[in-house]
């Protein structure tokens, strides 16, 4: 499509489109949300818009009038950069460059350029003109927030500069073509608007029916997806090696990473597209693999760095030296989470949490324990909350751009998070007599939190969070209870955490060592 196509900064008709009062607040942090608002990827320093804007990360996605809306609010910006890029051309044309000028009217003095300056009777060009000849429309008023600036702001001051830059160059006269000028150098086209960042929280939840579970089955490893509504289960991939690892589950749930490891090197598969040749193998036992937000790439650490591996081509591109051998936990934003292993370990998930600047490499430390561990991002991206076994049992939380590493008390009263409701609410889990309770922990500090499971695994012992899957969205969950103490016995259980309800799921015969990696979107059956 041409830069000058009209109809491409049409705005898009919304009329079918209901209301929502959130809309407006999307356009208060449009920068926010398209991850252009500071270089470094800060977090709004007010509280209440980091809470905002953790909530509409989390809504966005779901909701067609504020995707609609951003869209608007997007090719407005762009229209407006075609605006300044058109007036520095035309200001390009109609005034030469005077450096020359400027360089010997400092070496004449005051005087002379005093007497240049007199000479000259041009008038300003103003902006005003040109954006109502070409019909740019100005965005609706702001909300007033402190310290936050929008690019229609930022347009606004550079055309400002722009028009000062032209006054001065204009108090001096232009000269016969023997003069010197500098090579014009044309501004660069508008670049795309940026994508929305979504959540991991998908737009259709009711599609997430199934979970992926990995057990050991006389000597094989089994890869399995799970439906337990319906208690049926398809096998995706055996594995005769021990070190066998299922590294994640894509965000749109319909792919699978995982990886084994033959005592030589290991070697990555896709589910469904490589399951029988490997499409990237380390001479090596290797790290964590990750996958980036759009599915589009995985992050595959290495005692060399961080390769990242294009999933459709397979090229990989190293990156991060400074990275190697750390455990990679995420990726948002342009930032990989890592953590620096406890007293240097390599590939160790306990220690202090980092993220580094992908393009940049810059790497900011986003926590303070040495020891931390159970790292969760927020759904929005805003906030990390983990735990500090040498300091206390609580939760703890704090900002995830790694500015203000002091970190503070979510919840006293529980250690274990395992995931999250739609409204970005963090579940817990909490110990209250011989019960596991899933509770639901309100955001917002005047709201009670909700007992929504009042037993996860009804007579089993303690849970890691490692044992619990909860689907996307934070309506339903599988767990793993132990009981017994000496030859302890596994059972899975399915809990609703809307009824509250809980069923004993049944497992494979002879399965042992199961472990619940994450809900999907794979056929069952």
């Amino acid at each position: 499509m041409k830069d000058d196509d009209q109809d491409s900064y049409r705005p898009t008709h919304t009329k079918s489109l209901s209301m929502c009062q959130k809309s407006s607040q999307c356009l208060d942090f449009v920068d926010e949300l398209n991850g252009n608002a500071t270089q470094n990827g800060a977090v709004p320093e007010d509280e209440q818009d980091a809470q905002d804007l953790e909530q509409l990360r989390i809504h966005v996605p779901t909701c067609a009038t504020c995707t609609a809306t951003l869209a608007n609010a997007n090719k407005m910006v762009a229209q407006q950069r075609l605006a300044l890029r058109m007036l520095l051309e035309e200001g390009e044309q109609k005034v030469p460059s005077t450096h020359t000028q400027i360089m010997a009217a400092l070496r004449q003095g005051q005087g002379a350029a005093h007497k240049i300056g007199a000479n000259n009777h041009h008038e300003v060009t103003s902006i005003v003109p040109f954006l109502v000849e070409h019909n740019i429309e100005t965005p609706r008023p702001r909300r007033i927030r402190k310290k936050r600036y929008s690019a229609f702001a930022i347009a606004a001051v550079a055309a400002i500069l722009i028009a000062s830059f032209g006054l001065f160059s204009y108090t001096l006269p232009r000269h016969s073509a023997t003069s010197s000028s500098a090579a014009a150098s044309h501004p660069a086209a508008p670049t795309s608007v940026a994508t929305l960042s979504t959540s991991i929280v998908p737009g259709v939840l009711s599609t997430w029916s199934s979970v992926v579970i990995m057990y050991q089955l006389n000597g094989t490893m089994v890869i399995a997806n799970y439906d337990p509504l319906h208690e049926k289960s398809a096998v995706l991939a055996t594995s005769l090696y021990a070190e066998t690892t299922v590294n994640g589950v894509s965000h749109d749930g319909h792919m699978l990473l995982y990886s084994t490891y033959d005592g030589f090197r290991r070697s990555y598969f896709l589910y469904p597209q490589s399951t029988t040749d490997a499409f990237f193998t380390t001479p090596e036992k290797g790290g964590s693999a990750i996958w980036s937000t759009d599915d589009r790439s995985l992050f595959i650490n290495t005692a060399q760095g961080v390769t990242q591996i294009d999933v459709r081509t397979h090229h990989t591109s190293q990156l991060l030296p400074t990275l190697a051998s750390t455990s990679l936990l995420n990726y948002r934003d342009g930032y990989l989470y890592f953590v620096k292993g406890y007293q240097g370990r390599a590939y160790s998930p306990e220690g202090i949490l980092n993220r580094a600047n992908v393009t940049t490499g810059s790497v900011q430390q986003v926590t303070d324990c040495e020891r931390g561990a159970n790292f969760w991002l927020s759904p929005g991206g805003i906030r990390v909350y983990y735990t500090c076994p040498t300091q206390d049992t609580a939760l703890h939380t704090v900002s995830s751009d790694g500015i203000s590493p002091v970190p503070s008390v979510f919840r006293a009263n529980t250690n274990v998070l395992i995931g999250y409701r739609d409204d970005g609410s963090p579940l817990t889990v909490t110990s209250v007599t011989s019960r596991q309770q899933v509770v639901r922990c309100s955001l917002n500090t005047t709201v009670q939190d909700t007992v929504v499971l009042n037993d996860i695994a009804p007579g089993a012992g303690t849970l890691t969070a490692d044992a619990v899957a909860v689907a996307p969205g934070g309506y339903t969950l599988v767990a793993k209870g132990l009981y017994g103490t000496s030859k302890p016995t596994e059972q899975f259980w399915y809990g609703d955490l809307v009824t509250g309800k809980t069923q004993r799921l049944l497992l494979p015969p002879n399965a042992r060592n199961v472990h619940a990696i994450g809900w999907d979107r794979l056929q069952v059956g």
